[in-house]
């Protein structure tokens, strides 16, 4: 638990190194879903 604790600890501050905070992080992760969702209502996928 603790190597977990320390991987998330490090993952945010390598974030902040690209000056992303939770705020902008949860606003990306938003905008990637976007963009996929109206991706794949044009290119649908085969499957």
């Amino acid at each position: 638990m603790k190597n977990a604790h320390r991987q998330v600890l490090k993952t945010y501050m390598e974030l902040e190194s690209f000056g992303l905070g939770l705020k902008e992080l949860k606003i990306l992760v938003r905008t990637i879903r976007e963009i996929s969702r109206r991706d794949n209502e044009i290119h649908p996928c085969d499957q």
